[in-house]
């Protein structure tokens, strides 16, 4: 009903299974330039920090004059770090890429996460709709079924009017749960819509499997890996710059032709003395930098054990809510219903105890979707969390 009148209004409204909502999700931007953001860079080497410098001098020797020509000078040079600079800055370009690929899978686990989160609200608003739809069609007949008994005076007006509060209640309840089942599909479409402007539906229901099954663990939290790595780059970064301050020699060749046409080879070398601390102030930076991603590391450590925890709670108390509310619940207050209906069949009961008890039925029924809709996120969270059970360490 909720579609017909969507697309009657000029939405354009999609419906979505688990799967393709998962699928979308990921070609959202964020999650697509984190990935690009590592694939584009390229492999780094260890290669000098300088270019080869290339000299040339010409010139002229006008005196004596028994020597007067051209003279020049042909110089090629190289620089070259003592203290092992281009393979500090390629170790760090190393780290710093695999800094990247963390947060790419990061983002993209919270985003599954978070869309299963929206996939499982959506699913769940749908259900409550369709039912609250369906006790409005049972109200409704329920008025229709007091006035012919009023008429026939076996139901007073006061009853007439407590079956039509009823309606409107139900009608009110349909259209509370329509504007949920609206809002809760933009949320998703903004979870999977390149241009979210309209509602979106799901259809089937969560993947199915044994949450056991999916428990391999052993792998650490892509956010303590991320984190991790961040540390580890800022220290390889200080090293890189402790090294550019280092011991450097620049190495060449000198070619020299005087004139009247005489040639001269020189090797030359040119050697920087660390004598000054002149990159204390960034490698500071760098050094703070790394201690403060650490800290951030152990206490994302801290987070996903917590979470782990917490996600195996989730799936066993979600199931013993399940099992109560469908088992227990739900068919005590259906019985109390058939007893109220047969007690009103046969003039022995009240209109306002059956109506009491369907008003219960509706909000238990809508517990029960409730429930499923938990259970099923939760062992959805634990399939996902449960591969990352080792929170990680630093050293």
């Amino acid at each position: 009903m909720l579609l017909a009148l969507l697309i009657a209004a000029g939405f354009d409204v999609k419906t979505l299974s688990f799967d393709e909502a998962m699928a979308a999700a990921l070609r959202r931007p964020a999650v697509v330039a984190s990935r690009e953001a590592v694939e584009r860079r390229s492999a780094e080497r260890a290669v000098p920090s300088a270019q080869p410098q290339l000299q040339v001098a010409p010139g002229f020797r006008a005196n004596p004059a028994d020597q007067r020509g051209l003279d020049a000078q042909l110089q090629f040079t190289q620089s070259f770090s003592l203290a092992r600079e281009p393979e500090k800055r390629a170790e760090a370009g190393r780290l710093r890429r695999g800094q990247l690929e963390a947060e790419a899978e990061a983002k993209a686990f919270a985003t599954s996460l978070e869309t299963a989160a929206a996939w499982a609200e959506v699913w769940r608003a749908q259900k409550s709709y369709a039912l609250t739809v369906s006790e409005r069609s049972v109200a409704e007949e329920l008025v229709a079924r007091i006035r012919l008994m009023s008429q026939a005076k076996v139901m007073t007006e006061a009853d007439v009017a407590e079956a039509e509060a009823f309606s409107a209640e139900a009608e009110l309840t349909r259209l509370a749960a329509e504007g949920t089942l609206f809002e809760s599909g933009l949320r998703l479409a903004r979870q999977v819509e390149e241009h979210p402007s309209a509602p979106v539906l799901v259809s089937g229901d969560f993947p199915s499997g044994s949450p056991e099954s999916d428990a391999t663990g052993g792998a650490v939290h892509p956010l303590v890996v991320a984190a991790q790595l961040a540390a580890r780059v800022a220290d390889a970064r200080a090293q890189e710059l402790a090294a550019s301050a280092g011991p450097h020699v620049q190495a060449g060749v000198l070619f020299q032709r005087e004139s009247p046409g005489s040639y001269i080879t020189f090797i030359t070398a040119t050697f920087t003395l660390p004598v000054w601390d002149v990159a204390l102030h960034e490698r500071n930076e760098l050094v703070s930098e790394a201690a403060l991603r650490r800290g951030e590391g152990l206490e994302a450590a801290r987070e996903v054990r917590a979470g782990v925890a917490f996600a195996r709670h989730e799936v066993e108390h979600a199931g013993e809510v399940l099992l109560a509310t469908r088992t227990k619940l739900v068919p005590a207050v259906e019985r109390l219903v058939q007893a109220r209906e047969a007690l009103l069949a046969a003039g022995e009961g009240d209109l306002f105890s059956l109506t009491a008890a369907r008003r219960q039925l509706l909000e238990i029924r809508r517990r029960l979707i409730g429930a499923q809709a938990e259970e099923a996120l939760a062992r959805y969270r634990w399939s996902v969390v449960s591969r990352h059970l080792d929170g990680g360490t630093f050293e």
